[in-house]
């Protein structure tokens, strides 16, 4: 998609001035940033020991055949032809054992080692095939050495323990379960990925659970924020163990067999041809896909071979004339899959460059850092001794340390060699910087002095010392140094004093400005002593100077919103903290502080904190200080932004509080009348997500239109509304869907909305996605509190949490909800603690008075059911209660009653019970798609349930504004009352290779002389022209247009051509957003709804599709003018291009015919 800012200017011409960055351009292609990797991944269960239970039906289907037939040696043989023919690049194999080892690694015909190098460890943890337990198997990844090397690998237990060899399952039942996984870069592009490989239980799927949780929070710490591709035998299906497939969707992977662009799906249990390969259920082996990687194609290897190990048939040939086996490889078939990587970061590899890389670019005085490399290659020259005085540093990319140890920049060799230059990060960010050492002056850099460090982010990471002076930007500053525009999220662990979140130490007159710590800053010590005190600062750790009087160090306009209180003036255990800075040196001869004093202008802090243990030499000259809260709405933001370094937390990136000016944008306005807010596009969604959760607007009393769906694409989307500062309004989605959307918090009260009070949520979809959070959680709501309501919703989206999981809502407490329905697995359940889901509201909540949750004409279907209920522990569970309608409640205060709801297995029950009798009223429970008719639910005249005849819902009814047109109808409907001002974009078809003119009017505008709007569209069209009046300025992204006088009511403001030169045919949707519209009463935000523009591949006046123009489409048009039942194409006969088809287009198509 193409973004394009216009702006149609309708006073006097405007001069523009328009300030350029002075960075020149002297970068080359950074590694693993702006480019793609394609990868080709090849996963196969090889079979340790064929199942004499397998092999014996086998042989009664095959009587021919003979158990030599399955024999190592041509079971390996059949396996490297495979591999041979799909040649990927990497291959993950799982059931190695020490008899398969031979075969891969050292046979001539048959190992694989001639082109690929491979990791792995056995369960038992022995390598290379050592050990000769029966059940003693390896998960290893294979990788083309001509294409990846290999950064980092190393294996897990699935287990409690995962570093050493381990289960938590029965000894008698079940064998050690590893995940073997390496980090792989490929060699001409620099990208990177994560690749895991895995094997979980088949003893129950309690124990497939607890694997697959221990799987997802391993991967997710050792990726370290790369894309991920994790392979292997799950033992589990969609319909098998759909809670453990629950914990790989509620983390975020998405299962490549349903996402790929191509798919051709097979079941992958076969039993050495004893099952049918479209026996689906018997899907248990999977690809999982997570983060930046597109999925071109997934194939289920459906290949088997003939006595001379020739391939006889594939997938193609196998749907198309039914089974036909040969010999297989294994009781499994195997997966291959293609896609394409993407970084948004260079990754390091942990090398140091002594000589400078391609990445390392010098012009003049100026350095430009093009790759993670030259980072690294920077660092060593300053530890090296060269100070870099004068000179300009640019880091050009984010980098990404992957928890490499990183040696500080400067001070590696005392105060001998300090970085004295001026490092610009850009507005990149570090990602996973980790630094552990026992010398003094620990930090990003270590040790600077007169120098400048501006415009960087410490993303994650841990910065440890056992010595003096650690900060995560910088250890110690000296003489005038600045450190400006910058902020950390890492952890900071110091020993002793000087531990701040951004500097450790400031000595001689420093400034930190416009910079902020979010991290978790401690000291591993909990007393100090004489000389060695413990100094904790938010910001700086300690200050302190050697030279001159009247001193000031500076620390402007920050704000620490760290994990700890810092609030200590221990004078006896020698403590001193503040979410500022610690404290000043004592004065002496060596350090003359008498004089010295810390500026704190504009500096905010969490109300249970400090800014110093005292207020001794602390001023603030130029700005108040304050408190720390999220938002940019409160008074104490003005007193920190007195710089104007910040801007509103929109993405939440930063959990709310304010970011840096180049972290973001100001958030976009919602169009709105003061008490009906239209919110037609994802940056208008995220404002209002922003607002509710930061406090600054919580909606109460007001309307909340959503007027178009919001496709958020699998990006990790924030809950709307939390316990502190909940949605109190009531929200219409006017029959419009959420697609895309991801959750995954450690958090309680998660779901689309997390925390509703005395709220309603109506006419809303969320078509698809997965959401997974702690307790309370629902795919559209976590938690909803009495008084509210849901009506007239639905969700198709995953749903993973501990407990109090549903598939609509999390928890409820005495409300509503009604005409409502969930199709998507609810996977409420965790090792080892207790549980309550329910397939559309997972427990009641009671409250001190009796009290009642209402559920009526609902229903919850889905292929795994919810059919477990105990009131007693349960192996290693404690109590669970699960029900397809509602889990359970938390007392007898609350009942849950159910009016007209329905279910689709007959052997399920709709409620389970802790201490409350739940009411059942008109219950329906149905077997089969076609059994649960829309007759069951639409009870005492309603009909808000339709039968799903366009096949969106598997046949199971849909809300009735799910039908064609009638979103539209309801949105149309509340944008004729609302006062608000409204662009509108014409529908327009345009010829193939042809041109086309989309008129832009204004609605309910008053006196407008201003409009301007970005237009998102796709970049196979071309803009030729805008024009609406006198055109008075061009350039490359933006217009100005002069039109006369002031448009008022309905209007057309502009015109837009384009181009559709080499567009393929089909259906393109356009959108506008940051829209805003100015007159004499200043600027307004207005909303437009998207608009289509529709190539079509047809000759103008062949109204016949002959492709030929004469009087036999005369003949059509005439026919079709008089109601005739021909087909015609519309869009070939309208040649006066008004939308019909009328006697003006005969006319016009007599004259061509005329002409020729």
């Amino acid at each position: 998609m193409r973004n394009i800012r216009f702006k149609a200017v309708l006073s006097a011409l405007m001069m523009i001035c328009i300030c350029f960055s002075c960075i020149p351009f002297f970068e080359i292609e950074v590694n693993g940033t702006g480019s793609e990797m394609d990868i080709k991944v090849f996963d196969y269960n090889v079979c340790a020991y064929p199942d004499p239970a397998n092999i014996d039906r086998m042989f009664k289907k095959f009587p021919d055949r003979t158990i030599d037939d399955y024999s190592f040696d041509k079971r390996a043989i059949r396996l490297k032809k495979l591999i041979d023919k799909y040649s990927p690049d990497v291959i993950t194999l799982q059931e190695v054992n020490y008899q398969w080892f031979p075969y891969l690694v050292s046979e001539a015909s048959t190992r694989l080692t001639d082109k690929y190098a491979y990791v792995g460890i056995s369960g038992n943890g022995n390598t290379g095939g050592t050990g000769t337990a029966r059940w003693d198997l390896y998960n290893l990844i294979f990788y083309n050495t001509d294409k990846f090397e290999l950064i980092k690998s190393g294996d897990f237990w699935l287990s409690t323990t995962p570093d050493v060899p381990s289960r938590n399952t029965p000894s008698s039942q079940c064998m050690n379960r590893t995940c073997t996984w390496a980090i792989l870069r490929d060699k001409e592009t620099g990208i990177a990925y994560f690749q895991a490989n895995t094997h979980l239980t088949t003893c129950t799927e309690e124990y497939s659970v607890h694997q697959s949780q221990i799987l997802c929070e391993q991967v997710e710490k050792l990726a370290c924020g790369l894309p991920v591709i994790v392979t292997g035998d799950m033992n589990m299906s969609t319909v098998m163990n759909g809670k453990a497939y629950g914990c790989f969707t509620g983390f975020g992977y998405a299962d490549a067999r349903f996402e790929s662009d191509v798919t051709k799906t097979a079941s992958t249990w076969r039993s050495f041809g004893y099952y049918t390969t479209r026996f689906l259920p018997n899907t248990i082996d999977h690809l999982f896909v997570k983060g930046s990687i597109d999925m071109k194609l997934y194939k289920n290897l459906t290949e088997s071979f003939d006595k001379n190990y020739n391939i006889i048939d594939d997938y193609d040939s196998i749907i198309a004339n039914g089974e036909k086996f040969g010999y297989d490889l294994s009781d499994h078939i195997g997966i291959y899959f293609e896609g394409t990587v993407r970084n948004d970061f260079s990754v390091w590899d942990g090398k140091t460059p002594t000589k400078a890389p391609e990445t390392f670019v010098k012009e003049g005085n100026t350095y430009y850092l093009n790759g993670a490399d030259a980072l690294a290659y920077f660092a060593y020259t300053v530890n090296e001794g060269e100070p870099y005085i004068g000179c300009n540093i640019n880091l050009m990319t984010d980098v990404n340390l992957l928890n490499f140890k990183w040696t500080k920049i400067g001070g590696t060799k005392g105060i001998d060699n300090p970085f004295r230059g001026k490092f610009n990060g850009q507005g990149h960010k570090v990602h996973h910087l980790y630094i552990d050492e026992n010398t003094e002056r620990s930090g990003f850099f270590g040790y600077v002095s007169v120098a400048e460090i501006r415009n960087l982010g410490i993303e994650s990471g841990v910065i440890k010392s056992s010595d003096w002076a650690v900060g995560s930007i910088c250890g110690i500053c000296t003489s005038g140094t600045i450190i400006e525009n910058c902020y950390s999220k890492a952890d900071v662990i110091g020993s002793r004093g000087g531990i701040g979140g951004i500097l450790g130490a400031s000595w001689n007159v420093s400034t930190v400005r416009n910079c902020y710590y979010t991290g978790n800053i401690s000291c591993t010590r909990t007393s100090g002593q004489q000389g060695g005190d413990v100094t904790i600062g938010g910001i700086v750790g300690f200050v302190s100077a050697s030279y001159g009087e009247k001193q000031v160090v500076n620390i402007n306009a920050c704000y620490y919103a760290g994990q700890k209180i810092l609030n200590a003036n221990d004078t006896v255990n020698r403590i001193y903290s503040g979410a500022i800075y610690s404290k000043i040196a004592n004065p002496s001869s060596s350090e003359p502080t008498y004089t010295l004093t810390v500026d704190v202008s504009g500096c905010l802090y969490p109300e249970n904190s400090i800014i110093s243990p005292t207020s001794d030499k602390r001023t603030n000259t130029k700005k108040e200080t304050g408190y720390i809260s999220p938002g940019t709405h409160s008074d104490d933001f003005e007193k920190l932004n007195y710089l104007n370094g910040y801007t509103d937390d929109v993405s939440c990136v930063n959990g709310g509080y304010p970011i840096l000016l180049w972290q973001g944008e100001k958030q976009s306005v919602i169009p709105n009348d003061g008490e009906n807010y239209y919110i037609s596009d994802k940056d208008e969604l995220l404002s209002f997500v922003y607002d509710v959760n930061t406090g600054k607007n919580t909606y109460k009393g007001c309307n909340v239109y959503l007027l178009a769906d919001m496709y958020l694409e699998n990006e990790k989307f924030t809950p709307i509304g939390t316990s502190e500062n909940p949605f109190e309004g009531h929200f219409n989605g006017l029959g419009h869907n959420v697609y895309g959307l991801y959750i995954s918090e450690q958090k309680d009260n998660v779901g689309f909305f997390g925390y509703i009070n005395n709220g309603t949520v109506e006419n809303l979809g969320i078509a698809s996605g997965s959401v997974k959070g702690g307790y309370s959680v629902g795919a559209l709501v976590g938690y909803l509190g009495t008084g509210s309501s849901i009506k007239k919703c639905y969700s198709r989206a995953d749903v993973f949490g501990i407990t109090n999981v549903g598939g609509l809502v999390g928890s409820a407490g005495a409300c509503t909800v009604e005409d409502s329905y969930v199709n998507g697995y609810v996977s409420g359940i965790s090792f080892g603690k207790s549980l309550v889901s329910g397939g559309l509201v997972g427990v009641a909540i009671a409250g001190d008075t009796s009290s009642t949750l209402h559920i009526k004409r609902s229903y919850y279907v889905n292929d795994f059911a919810m059919n477990s209920s105990s009131t007693s522990p349960t192996g290693e569970y404690k109590s669970y209660l699960v029900g397809e309608i509602a889990g359970g409640a938390t007392s007898g205060n609350i009942c849950v009653a159910l009016d007209h709801c329905a279910s689709q297995y007959t052997s399920k029950q709709l409620s389970s019970q802790i201490t409350n009798n739940t009411q059942n009223s008109n219950v329906y429970l149905y077997t089969g798609k076609n059994a649960l008719g829309t007759d069951k639910l639409n009870s005492n005249g309603n009909t808000n349930f339709i039968e799903d005849t366009s096949n969106i819902n598997d046949k199971y009814p849909v809300l009735y504004w799910q039908a064609n047109g009638k979103s539209q109808e309801m949105t149309d409907a509340v944008m004729s009352k609302s006062g608000c001002d409204y662009v509108m974009f014409e529908n327009v078809t345009v010829q193939k290779g042809g041109y086309v003119t989309i008129a832009v009017s204004t609605k309910n505008t008053v006196g407008i002389t201003d409009i301007s709007f970005d237009l998102n569209y796709d970049g196979a069209f071309e803009i030729t022209e805008v024009y609406g009046g006198e055109l008075s300025a061009k350039n490359g992204t933006g217009y100005d247009i002069a039109l006369s006088g002031e448009p008022t009511g309905s209007h057309t403001v502009a015109y837009i051509t384009l181009h559709a030169k080499d567009t393929p045919e089909g259906v393109y949707t356009f959108s506008a957003d940051n829209i805003t519209l100015i007159s004499e009463n200043g600027a307004v935000a207005a909303f437009s709804g998207a608009f289509t523009v529709s190539v079509e591949d047809y000759v103008p006046g062949d109204a016949n599709g002959d492709k030929i123009i004469n009087g036999k489409d005369m003949i059509r048009i005439k026919k079709y003018l008089i109601g005739e039942n021909v087909k015609i194409g519309t869009s070939a006969s309208d040649l006066d291009r008004d939308g019909k088809i009328t006697e003006a287009d005969l006319s016009l198509l007599s004259d061509m015919i005329m002409e020729k």
